[in-house]
């Protein structure tokens, strides 16, 4: 009689180890900001207004006719922005793109100074990063727009906190033995 072979069954185990950034963004600072059109031209017609530039609603937008508006974001009180996202309108028959702009914020010394400035940008949603300013006050000035009549939905700024994000994972394998089963010879 023949024997056969026995059969074993190996296991590996997984071990995760994850490490984390120091940084992660907090919320949108700019949600509730006074915002003023500061360059000439009305509205567009369905336009829901300035202000919904900062209300946190992608579903609102302001549209000028000037094709270099400016608009200013009073956020209240001086606050210490690295980041910001411009969200631009595309409703799938309406696509206006800012491909050149620029943001300023107003310096301690009463100054404009700028934090950013875009050429040649393809995205209808696009996040820049800088080095840390701190101002109330910051101005969008679009210098280029593909239709000519400014339209955009969203005007963001944030805040670097110290909250760990997820980064990278390092995976650890253990082989481990399992005893016969019953199926074995």
């Amino acid at each position: 009689m023949k024997k056969k072979p026995m059969v074993k069954i190996v296991t590996l185990v997984i071990f995760a180890m994850i490490f984390t950034s120091p940084m992660m963004y907090a919320d949108n600072i700019a949600i509730g900001a006074t915002v003023s059109l500061i360059s000439s031209g009305g509205h567009a017609g369905g336009a829901t207004g300035a202000s919904h530039l900062a209300d946190g609603n992608y579903g609102t937008y302001d549209q000028v006719y000037n094709p270099s508006a400016i608009w200013e974001f009073d956020l209240h009180q001086a606050q210490t922005v690295d980041s910001l996202v411009y969200v631009g309108m595309n409703n799938g028959t309406s696509r206006y793109l800012f491909t050149d702009y620029e943001v300023l914020y107003k310096s301690a010394s009463n100054q404009w100074e700028q934090i950013v400035y875009e050429t040649g940008n393809t995205s209808f949603q696009k996040t820049s990063t800088f080095s840390a300013v701190t101002g109330r006050y910051f101005r969008f000035h679009v210098i280029h727009e593909n239709w000519g009549d400014p339209a955009w939905l969203e005007f963001e700024l944030y805040e670097a906190t110290q909250v760990p994000e997820p980064t990278s994972v390092i995976l650890y394998a253990a082989p481990i033995r399992h005893q016969k089963s019953k199926i074995d010879p």
